[in-house]
């Protein structure tokens, strides 16, 4: 049994893989779903940003679902609501079914994902182990965003985008049996020794927002959901309206095909850099390394627009900001468990995630209206860049210090 919490990790960072996976799938449909619906690009975005915005909105309700109800029955509830979701995805009819059915593929992953997830590893792993528990299982996500992307791209080409949603709906129905494996071992773990008595929820959010450090890490996180959604949602279509192809082993790839693999390879090496930022987190404080990320992405967005837009340049672009993509998440979700304990870790994270999906609304939603009305994103960059510096000052400001009511410092 000392192993165990590794099963409640493998299926945690498996329930990642899809629900990550299959929803990067919609930035490289965002061409074929605009040309076949004749909706706007920024409609497109709109439901792109509602799904983040919603996911936000429910992930500290599916923290706390999960910390009330057990996190198997949460996690599988999100996972049906899911499938359904992509369901009517794939036989909208117009904007108003698209829009639908992003809301409720956003409400899904809130109740199902990273809160409810990390709530349950947080809990199962040794104190000691925890950072580096919560960056495997965030590699998942890194790991569906590399190895689903693909597939979705080859099934959209054989089967058109509506047969490789409904294809999707069926991958991501394996949601539910993984949603097994992550209760019969989480909250198991002992108390740390010398800990407060158990707080209530209310107590516990009362605490998180009387915390300087917790106020600056969610205010922070706003910065890291506008870059995230803005490149998962509109890279592919940058890279389209700039007619950026490459030629890969002596194969010429169209600006579509690079899209697609511009944001497989953002997910690879993002499984290298969450799980370096892992290793960086033990070893040094987790908000110097936060701060690091930041000045390195705004550095990221400043060569893209300044260097010719050329796929290997793409390439060169998107190895690198994979490396700082998803590294965040667990440096964040480990500095909330660090500052109040495992207890309420799900509802906490849930709540600096919600901050989190507000900006992948703006970055989402944003990107899309912008490019109606500009036909270029060149100003979306550019703010990118001016977040990434502001990002990496306040990370900077941070305490990082447990609260005053733990007497044991968990890791």
């Amino acid at each position: 049994m000392q192993r165990a919490w590794w099963i409640v990790v493998a299926c945690g960072a498996g329930v990642l893989l899809l629900a990550t996976g299959v929803r990067m799938n919609f930035g490289i449909f965002q061409k074929p779903i605009v040309s076949d619906l004749q909706i706007s690009y920024g409609l497109f975005g709109f439901g792109a940003g509602l799904a983040q915005f919603l996911f936000g909105v429910l992930s500290p309700v599916g923290g706390a679902l999960a910390t009330r109800f057990g996190v198997v029955r949460t996690c599988a509830a999100g996972g049906v609501i899911y499938v359904l979701s992509l369901i009517l995805v794939a036989v909208s009819q117009d904007g108003g079914m698209l829009t639908l059915g992003n809301a409720l593929a956003g409400a899904a992953i809130g109740i199902a994902g990273f809160s409810a997830v990390f709530g349950a590893v947080g809990q199962a792993a040794p104190p000691e182990k925890r950072t580096m528990a919560l960056a495997i299982t965030t590699a998942g996500g890194s790991l569906g965003q590399f190895s689903v992307v693909p597939f979705g791209h080859v099934m959209m080409e054989l089967f058109g985008w509506r047969g490789a949603m409904l294809i999707l709906a069926a991958l991501a129905a394996l949601m539910i049996p993984l949603a097994f494996g992550l209760g019969r071992w989480a909250g198991n773990a002992p108390p740390a020794t010398g800990a407060a008595p158990r707080q209530t929820t209310r107590e516990a959010v009362a605490e998180a927002f009387g915390d300087r450090g917790f106020v600056l890490l969610t205010i922070g996180f706003f910065v890291c959901g506008f870059h995230v959604a803005f490149v998962s949602t509109h890279m592919p279509n940058y890279l389209i309206s700039t007619n950026t192809g490459l030629d890969w082993f002596g194969k010429a790839l169209t600006p579509a095909s690079v899209g697609a693999l511009s944001v497989a390879v953002i997910g690879f090496f993002n499984i290298i850099g969450t799980l370096a930022a892992g290793v960086l987190g033990t070893r040094y404080q987790r908000k110097n390394v936060l701060a690091l990320n930041y000045l390195m992405r705004g550095a990221l967005f400043m060569f893209l627009m300044l260097a010719p837009p050329t796929g290997i340049n793409v390439m060169i672009f998107s190895t690198l900001f994979g490396l700082l993509y998803l590294s965040t998440v667990p440096l964040t979700s480990g500095l909330v468990g660090y500052l109040f304990g495992p207890q309420h870790m799900g509802t906490l994270y849930g709540i600096a995630f919600f901050s989190h999906q507000i900006g992948g609304f703006l970055g989402a939603w944003g990107g899309g209206f912008l490019f109606d009305r500009t036909g270029g994103y060149d100003a979306m960059w550019w703010a990118a860049v001016a977040l990434a510096l502001f990002a990496a000052a306040i990370h900077w400001m941070i305490l990082e210090r447990p609260v005053a009511r733990l007497v044991a410092r968990p890791a």
